[in-house]
Parts: C-alpha cells; sequence; structure tokens
C-alpha cells in the first residue's frame, strides 16, 4: 500500500492496523516522527504494541532502544533472542532488566544461552516476571545447569496465576516435576522440549496442572519412578486431566514405553479427542491400539502416529501397512500411520549454533520415501499427506513416490539436479509451500537448475555453493526471489566485489549471509550492495583457534571483544556477527588482508597468521 493509500485511511483503521498487524520494531522505524503530526498522534493513541526483535537488524534495534521508554506502558508483546543477532539479549536486558517495566506485557518469547549471556541478567529478568500478570511465555533456554537459580526461577514460573500458555523448551538433563506437583498452576496449554521426561512425570503435569487442555510433551520415555513414597504414588494415580482435549508425544528411538504402558494415563483423560504421536516400532501395533481406543478412550476424532524404517525393520513395513488396513481403521477417516525413510544426516542449517539444533531427532531429517496407511482412495486416486517435512529428492523411479502427493514440503534437499527429477517434483509436491531449498549437488546444469528455480518461487532460505551460484546466476536473476538466508559455505570461495555484487543483483532483500572465505578483508563492501544485510557468519576454523580449548577459545573472545565494535558469538568453527555500520567499518575486517612478503604483522584473534 502506498503512502498516499495508507493516509487515506480513517483514524480509527489505523490505529487498528497498528495494534493487529505491525511489528512495532517497524512502526518506529518508518513511522515514528518521521511523516506528521497525524501519523504520531495515531501511533501514540495507539494502546497495543507488539514488539518482534527475532533477526532483527542492529540500526533498527538501537533505533528502538532509544525511542522504546515513550512506549513501554503500551507493549502487550514482545520476542527477543540471540538467534543470527549474538547480543541482543545481553544488550535488552541491559536496558531493561526488570520486564515490571512493561506493565501491559501478556506475551513474551524469550531465546537465549547461558554460556554467551550474563546469567545474573537472566535471572533478573525472569525472576521479574513473577510479579507481572503475563499470560503467554516461551523460554528456549540452552547450557543453563541444573539446580541454578535461573532453573529455579523457570520452575516457579509454573505457579503464575495470569500464565495460561507455556512453552520450555531447555536442554536441561532432569526437572524435577514432582516438586512441581505440589503446587497449583492455571496453565491450559503447555509444550515441554529438549529436556529428559520420565513416562510417570505425566501425573505430576496433570497434578500440577488441573486446567490443562493441551499437552506436547517431546523425548519422553519410561524412565524410573520419581515417587517412592506411597502416598504420593496414590495420590499421583488417582490424578485426572478431566480438560485435556490434545495430546502430543514424542518417544526417542530407543524407547521401551509400550502402548499397555500408555493405557493407565489414557484412562485419566476423560474427554481427550486429538492424539498425535512420534515412536518406533514397539508402539506400531493395530490391534493394540484398537482396543485402547475402544476401552480408554472412546471419544477420540483425531489419531496420528508417525514412525520411521528404522524402528520397524525387523517386522516390516509392507506387514505393517496390512495390519491398518482393516474396515475398522479404514472407517476412522482421521486415524492415519505414516512411516518414512530418512537420509540420516543432520540438513545444513544457516548460522547452526545451539539453539536451532535444540531437540533435533531424525524425524527433523529429510525424508527420501513414506508410506501411509489405511489406504482410503479410489484407484488411481492420489493419497495427500499434509504432514510438515522436509524433502530430500533422490529417485523418482521410486513407484511408491507416485501414489502420493505432498502438500505441505517446507524443506527440499537436492544431492543431484537431473532433468528426470522435474516432472515428479512438479507433479507430486506442493512447490509453492517450500520455503528452504538446499542444493548439495556437485553438478552445474545451468537448464535443470532452471527450471527448479522456477517451480520453487517462494523460498527464503537457500543454500548452495557459490560456484553453482555462479555458473547458474541467469536463473536466479530472472526469478523475483525474496531469499532472506543465504548460506554458500559449502566449500570455500572467492569474495570480491565482483561477487558481492552478483549476491547483491540475485537477492537484493538478503538478511543472513553464512560465507566460507580468505578474503574477510572484503566484507565492508557489503554495506553498498547488500542493504539489508543483519548478520554475518563465517568460516573460523582455519584461524587461530584452538576448537578443543574452551578456556583459550574463551580467552580469545574476551581479547577480539576488547578489541572490537561488533557483537558477535563463536559456534563450532562459526563466527556470527550482528552487522551494522559499526560492525563493517571496524578495522578488524582489515587483519585479513594479505600482506607483501617479509612484511611482518601482529595476529589479532581469530585473523590469519
Amino acid at each position: 500500500m502506498s503512502l498516499s493509500k495508507l493516509e487515506s485511511l480513517p483514524n480509527e483503521i489505523l490505529c487498528d492496523i497498528i495494534e493487529k498487524y505491525i511489528n512495532g520494531v517497524d512502526l518506529l522505524r518508518a513511522f515514528s516522527y518521521q511523516l506528521n503530526q497525524r501519523f504520531d498522534a495515531i501511533i501514540s493513541r495507539s494502546q497495543r504494541l507488539r514488539f518482534n526483535f527475532i533477526q532483527c537488524h542492529k540500526d533498527d534495534f538501537r533505533i528502538c532502544m532509544g525511542l522504546l521508554p515513550a512506549y513501554i506502558d503500551k507493549i502487550e508483546q514482545l520476542a527477543i533472542s540471540e538467534r543470527e543477532t549474538p547480543g541482543q539479549v545481553q544488550a535488552f536486558l541491559s536496558f531493561f532488566p526488570s520486564l515490571t517495566l512493561f506493565r501491559q506485557l501478556r506475551t513474551l518469547y524469550f531465546d537465549f544461552d547461558c554460556g554467551i549471556v550474563s546469567e545474573l541478567l537472566i535471572y533478573w529478568a525472569l525472576n521479574s516476571l513473577l510479579r507481572s500478570n503475563i499470560e503467554t511465555l516461551s523460554i528456549t533456554a540452552v547450557n543453563m545447569n541444573n539446580g541454578s537459580n535461573i532453573e529455579y526461577t523457570i520452575r516457579r514460573m509454573f505457579t503464575l496465576e495470569s500464565l495460561k500458555r507455556f512453552t520450555l523448551r531447555s536442554d536441561l538433563y532432569r526437572f524435577e516435576w514432582s516438586n512441581l506437583a505440589r503446587h497449583q498452576s492455571n496453565i491450559q496449554y503447555l509444550t515441554i522440549s529438549g529436556m529428559n521426561f520420565a513416562l510417570d512425570d505425566l501425573f505430576a503435569i496433570f497434578k500440577l496442572a488441573p486446567r490443562l487442555k493441551y499437552l506436547h510433551v517431546e523425548n519422553i520415555d519410561q524412565g524410573y519412578n520419581r515417587y517412592h513414597d506411597t502416598k504420593i504414588n496414590l495420590k499421583m494415580n488417582n490424578t485426572t486431566a478431566s480438560a485435556l482435549h490434545t495430546l502430543i508425544l514424542s518417544f526417542p528411538k530407543d524407547s521401551s514405553v509400550t502402548i499397555q504402558m500408555l493405557t493407565p494415563y489414557f484412562n485419566r483423560m476423560p474427554i481427550l479427542n486429538r492424539l498425535e504421536i512420534r515412536a518406533h516400532g514397539v508402539l506400531i501395533d493395530a490391534d493394540a491400539w484398537k482396543i485402547c481406543f475402544e476401552t480408554s478412550l472412546p471419544l477420540l476424532t483425531l489419531f496420528h502416529i508417525r514412525a520411521t524404517v528404522s524402528g520397524i525393520e525387523k517386522t516390516g513395513i509392507e506387514n505393517v501397512l496390512a495390519s491398518f488396513q482393516t474396515s475398522y481403521w479404514i472407517a476412522k477417516k482421521n486415524f492415519n500411520i505414516m512411516i518414512t525413510e530418512h537420509n540420516n544426516r543432520l540438513r545444513p542449517i544457516s548460522n547452526i549454533d545451539s539453539i536451532a539444533l535444540l531437540n533435533k531427532t531424525e524425524f527433523d531429517q529429510p525424508v527420501t520415501c513414506c508410506w501411509t496407511a489405511p489406504d482410503r482412495t479410489s484407484k488411481n486416486e492420489l493419497v495427500k499427506v499434509n504432514t510438515n517435512i522436509s524433502w530430500q529428492l533422490v529417485d523418482s523411479n521410486n513407484t511408491i513416490l507416485h501414489n502420493y502427493y505432498f502438500g505441505n514440503v517446507k524443506s527440499l534437499l537436492m544431492d543431484n539436479i537431473e532433468q528426470s527429477l522435474m516432472p515428479w517434483l512438479t507433479k507430486y509436491v506442493n512447490c509453492g509451500g517450500i520455503k528452504e531449498l538446499i542444493i548439495t549437488a556437485p553438478e552445474k546444469k545451468a537448464e535443470t537448475l532452471t527450471k527448479l528455480v522456477s517451480f520453487v518461487t517462494n523460498i527464503n532460505f537457500l543454500y548452495i555453493s557459490f560456484d553453482l551460484l555462479v555458473v547458474n546466476i541467469g536463473a536466479f536473476k530472472a526469478t523475483n526471489m525474496r531469499v532472506k538466508h543465504l548460506d554458500i559455505s559449502h566449500c570455500e570461495h572467492t569474495f570480491n566485489e565482483q561477487d558481492i555484487i552478483l549476491i547483491g543483483k540475485c537477492f537484493p532483500y538478503l538478511e543472513h549471509l553464512n560465507i566460507n572465505t580468505k578474503s574477510l578483508y572484503n566484507v565492508p563492501l557489503i554495506k553498498k550492495y547488500l542493504k539489508y544485510l543483519r548478520s554475518l557468519t563465517f568460516e573460523t576454523k582455519d584461524y587461530y583457534i584452538n576448537r578443543f580449548d574452551e578456556d583459550s577459545t574463551t580467552r580469545r573472545s574476551y581479547d577480539l571483544q576488547k578489541q572490537t565494535q561488533f557483537l558477535f558469538s563463536i559456534k563450532a568453527s562459526k563466527m556470527t556477527v550482528w552487522m551494522d555500520k559499526t560492525a563493517f567499518d571496524d578495522s578488524y575486517w582489515q587483519t585479513f588482508a594479505p600482506k607483501p612478503l617479509g612484511n611482518k604483522r601482529k595476529n589479532s584473534p581469530f585473523s590469519r597468521k
């Protein structure tokens, strides 16, 4: 919408748009004190603002930190994270150490790495929430120590009276749910991911949150009996999840949990109508599930179970599918099973960090083949698969794949770009829904890649070798591709001004760039050609760093922080910088410039010798 059209709208509609649809970061950057008194007045009149700082531009962040105090009583939703913006959480909490300053705050998304951010700042911020009226809270915490003040404070969140929705993702080894079971919580929607969770902890959750309607637990296993006290055990077993209508459970590959073990818990869910499970061989039993539904879950209207080939190979896929191809299962229209075969390697991820990799399992790996049951289609009709998956295109001649239409593929991994794969892709996959394109093929076939790029026009993440990108530059220039994440770090490449110009012409809206080059002294040139870049990630594996000596790495990171003016983080062999004018202009990049032979120079941390 043009500015003239926007200004023609009534004040009431503009105020409604600001409150419901515009990120406060964009609002302050584009409108605040820049247009006219009318817009300034409308912004001031708006009573409900939301600020999402996840992956935001550092210059925008700096602007907001200066202007935010004027709107602090109107902010209802806030999101802060270290993902591709290293130093953001530390900087934000330095400005606003107590979240009670945001008096109207009702929703908070908070991602942090305790190995990077000051634990004291995190503790103060979380502890301040206990005096708030927060209703929706999402916490992703990595490198958090068991028994720390942060863990203790997070446990206390469950007792916050106003809290209704809580998502907790962490790599904690254990979490004492039994202690929480002595309290009462008003939480209605709960998601737990990343932590070890024993099956008997379900009763503790039911006791803790009697109003619970939705429960999603990952990494659940049989575990051990935490409740040795007989009185506590009996009290737990008598607990009923009387309001629970949706249950989602994910089991690890080596889980020993059986359907019979789950039945006592199902008996305590009288109104459950939706059940989704990720499991392996021991839970893929059609007859046992039928008995369970009839005796323990009579109100169930939706059941979906996913399994992998690796977990059922002893039984045989055909036998499993046949066991679900009965009149009982066919009649249950929303009861389905899906078996997937995976390439068990972690797909490339832009700016790999602890938060992004938290709780990645086999189910998150690229799918190479799949089967579903029961089959309710008529002759020659395709089975529609709407499960969110990553797909690896290997062999279009696999006859199994000609029976399905994949409508929700979000990530496409291609190890080869043969011409013969294109007809299958366009016929059996909803290419318009693909958001990530990962090309690891060594071939440089311009014609085939041109066709591929013309199909997947809505991608925002692209992983490709720089050589392959250059050879197929015409294909990318011809499309109106709004790629925001570009990863060309597969192998070392050149990075001169012409290379940067090429990247800018192909991807003018690029926000995050991952490179692998010796020519880091050209990084300041990026400012001219990639105007929207927010973060830069590059390889440090050949630099002066001992990745096996954490103390050495910490010392050198500290030294680099003192010598530079930008914010950064280092994970494994990659360094990520949160880019702004100061970062581009920093003298650090010139430490990588080639020097004439015989001219000695002093090495800075992480620069080449």
